[in-house]
């Protein structure tokens, strides 16, 4: 690995770690965290592939909620066909959000660069 390569991935690890953190505390929603960790993660292993940790619960969890609308897309519907697909959406993010958080704190721990 090129120093080059090397300094991209520990800015990309801290990104994991600011994303996880944003997780957690509900600084983002979990469906566009979740969203965000992919195409992260996804550009470490362009990198280097992510034998530490099995991420594989964000892209369970993107795959549950693909069809529904998030983020800016969401101003594309009613509110009232959005309140019907939110329930369904909290039906999701409940079956996995122990599983997503528990992951966001290994990811602190295994990335995290204490100051």
């Amino acid at each position: 690995m090129t120093e080059h390569e090397e300094i991209r991935l520990k800015s990309l690890q801290k990104k994991l770690v600011s994303n996880s953190r944003a997780i957690l505390l509900e600084h983002i929603t979990m469906p566009l965290g979740s969203l965000k960790m992919a195409q992260i993660t996804s550009w470490i292993e362009q990198i280097k592939p992510i034998t530490e940790l099995d991420l594989k619960v964000f892209s369970d969890y993107n795959n549950q909620t693909s069809n529904y609308p998030l983020g800016e897309d969401r101003i594309r519907y009613n509110a009232m066909f959005l309140a019907e697909l939110d329930i369904k959406l909290d039906d999701v993010t409940s079956y996995f959000k122990s599983r997503i958080e528990e992951k966001c704190l290994e990811i602190i721990e295994k990335f995290a660069v204490e100051k």
